[in-house]
């Protein structure tokens, strides 16, 4: 079983290799929103969702109007009775109805590539906002969806990790959970002193419990920062002082999951920290083995310490991409036989774009 990382490596080769469902899926994204001859390099950088060209520059009204006509999945512009078409009226009417709605049109149309990449559905939920677990994926698939892989090793490798790290849900590592306790503790801090001043200023306060809350909020910002602060700092004290382990917490719901449930998070944890499962030859990672196609056979000039040679060599690609010996005397020296055998692979993938 693969990592999550793992699993957008095989998105960006299907992408990169024009074949597959999720890059059918990402041509007809496209086509929905006018999206020709996308260029083939890596995405720019942006701590928000791409959106296409229609709207990141967004139109007026009636070019909204324009790309809302030209999505299939979007209604009618124009709607009323059935039987008195006179009376039909224009709908969104308003620029930032219409905008909104697209915008949301867009990250549906994200979420559906994604599904035809067999992306687990915890990661898709349809969810507004988009949470922070979620974001990078749809990241990513707007990346896809904007842009065709680049050729260059480097940026491939890039384009690969675009959209940000992707989380594996149900597992906090020690410190995380740490993080999450202190949070907790602190909220519950503040609480309590925002509690105490409703109680004490009851006959001052609304009767209404969030307007009551909203002005001891106001009247006493400056306290409760400062025991934020203070709860923090011990916390804080208290952590330095006794470090969290190095382990990992898997949530498990007794209710819910099931051991299957456990194990796929326990095997994706042990795949994040590059542990490959005991037994087997290990399988033959197609991104990398593209990566070393593009190194060996495009981008290698002469070695400058040594003319006679190339740059890069099997043994160096070995040692770039921890391709190591599994077994015997020499396990965990770069294996120059991996090497030959990524290169050969990733010809044949590159062949088949």
């Amino acid at each position: 079983m693969g990592s999550i990382q793992s699993s957008r490596e095989n998105l960006v080769v299907e992408h990169y290799r024009r074949r597959g469902e999720f890059r059918e899926a990402v041509e007809e994204v496209r086509t929905y929103w006018q999206i020709d001859d996308p260029p083939a390099q890596l995405p720019p950088e942006s701590d928000d969702i791409l959106l296409p060209p229609c709207l990141d520059k967004p139109k007026d009204l009636s070019g909204l109007h324009a790309v809302w006509a030209n999505h299939p999945y979007l209604p009618p512009l124009m709607g009323g009775p059935r039987d008195d078409p006179a009376s039909y009226v224009v709908w969104p009417a308003e620029w930032s109805t219409a905008y909104r709605n697209l915008e949301r049109r867009w990250e549906l149309d994200l979420s559906y590539a994604l599904r035809n990449g067999n992306v687990p559905e915890k990661y898709l939920e349809d969810k507004v906002p988009i949470t922070e677990g979620q974001l990078p994926w749809y990241r990513f698939a707007a990346g896809c969806v904007l842009y065709d892989p680049p050729e260059d090793e480097e940026n491939l490798r890039l384009f690969a990790e675009y959209g940000g790290p992707l989380p594996v849900i149900g597992v906090l590592t020690s410190r995380r959970l740490r993080e999450q306790q202190i949070d907790a503790a602190v909220g519950a801090a503040v609480d309590k002193i925002i509690s105490d001043k409703m109680w004490e200023l009851r006959r001052e306060l609304p009767d209404d419990p969030d307007r009551a809350r909203f002005e001891v909020v106001n009247r006493f910002s400056a306290e409760l920062q400062a025991e934020e602060d203070r709860a923090r700092d011990d916390h804080e004290i208290e952590t330095d002082l006794n470090p969290p382990s190095g382990f990992y917490n898997i949530a498990v719901d007794p209710a819910k999951d099931t051991k299957e449930d456990v194990l796929e998070k326990y095997a994706k944890l042990r795949a994040e920290e590059g542990l490959c499962p005991p037994g087997g030859r290990p399988r033959i990672n197609q991104l990398t083995a593209i990566r070393c196609a593009i190194l060996y056979d495009e981008q290698n000039p002469v070695d400058p310490t040594d003319k006679r040679r190339k740059r890069w060599t099997h043994e160096r690609l070995a040692k770039k991409f921890g391709l190591l010996v599994q077994t015997g005397k020499k396990c965990g020296l770069p294996s120059k036989r991996s090497a030959q055998e990524h290169v050969k692979v990733g010809r044949e993938l590159r062949r088949k774009t």
